[in-house]
């Protein structure tokens, strides 16, 4: 009878033993499994935003969200060939970032895999969800544009431009502002007041003469563009030089609702012409409201087999 009782003891003895080396085991697995899970999420999140953060040093652009203002720091032209530049970024994140372990890529809105050497500059900075966009021509960066369907542009409440140019000085008296003023916008308005399309902007340019720097804000602030309105002029806005020749610099606001310039797409809101200017061009585009973001024309998508991060850029 002892033996069968000591037999039992024995039996339960053991086991508690498998349990408790059961329990550790799994406890030290689970463990293991929460730490290589929480690493491989700080790797994802860390890549995510180093290659997404790298993107502005990429295009020279620099944008921000600050309450209800979205802030866009540009240098124009463009320095270097951008496009060569994205492929060559795009071809340094797949040899440094991607191994079997975490794959990145950049896609378009329907998860495609994209080339980012094939973005558009005309629609290269999106404002979401309004879909308004600041973008360029061509990624020579010699024009920068801001566009909007003439539904979306009511949520912009204003717009503050401080253009400061680094080659060219101006070619007139800022003294005497009718000098320098060649604009003359028919479209110009007192108020906005009543005014459907109606752009509150304040535009104001920095020269680079060494010796007597000057400012010049144009006294125009309000311009009704709707319809097939546009403030433009054939010789450009005002005038400056550099130390060869003299020559202007056109600026155009609207039209909204031109078929003929718009067709199905986004209208023009402001066009500012700066060839043969180098510049750092400082905007703030206000909005009637906080609830918007700026991204560029892709989505960037991190994974690893633990989890992934899928998110504008």
């Amino acid at each position: 009878m002892k033996g069968i009782f000591f037999t039992i003891i024995t039996f339960l003895i053991f086991l508690g033993m498998i349990t408790y080396i059961t329990v550790i085991t799994n406890s030290n697995i689970q463990r293991s499994n929460l730490t290589g899970e929480r690493i491989s999420a700080n790797r994802i999140y860390y890549t995510w935003k180093s290659v997404s953060d790298n993107m502005k040093y990429v295009l020279n652009v620099y944008t921000t969200k600050v309450n209800d203002t979205a802030e866009i720091n540009d240098t124009i032209p463009a320095t270097i060939s951008i496009r060569d530049f994205l492929k060559l970024y795009q071809q340094f994140i797949n040899q440094t970032y991607r191994d079997p372990t975490i794959d990145i890529r950049f896609e378009d809105s329907g998860g495609n895999e994209v080339d980012l050497s094939t973005l558009d500059p005309q629609t290269l900075f999106q404002i979401k969800p309004m879909n308004i966009l600041y973008s360029y021509p061509d990624f020579g960066k010699n024009e920068v544009f801001i566009r909007a369907t003439p539904n979306n542009f009511s949520f912009i409440k204003k717009v503050d431009i401080y253009i400061e140019m680094k080659n060219v000085y101006f070619d007139c008296d800022i003294y005497a502002p009718g000098d320098c003023n060649q604009w003359s916008p028919d479209t110009h308005v007192p108020s906005c007041t009543g005014i459907q399309y109606c752009i509150n902007l304040n535009l104001t340019f920095k020269d680079a003469n060494q010796t007597t720097t000057k400012i010049f804000t144009f006294p125009e602030h309000f311009f009704d563009i709707g319809g097939t309105k546009k403030s433009k002029t054939k010789t450009g806005s005002f005038k400056v030089r550099n130390e060869t020749a003299a020559f202007s610099i056109p600026i155009q606001v609207g039209p909204l609702g031109s078929s003929e310039i718009c067709g199905s797409s986004n209208c023009i809101v402001l066009d500012i012409d700066l060839h043969n200017v180098k510049a750092d061009t400082f905007m703030k585009i206000q909005f009637n409201t906080t609830d918007f973001y700026i991204n560029l024309a892709s989505i960037l998508n991190v994974n690893t087999l633990f989890g992934k991060k899928v998110d504008n850029i």
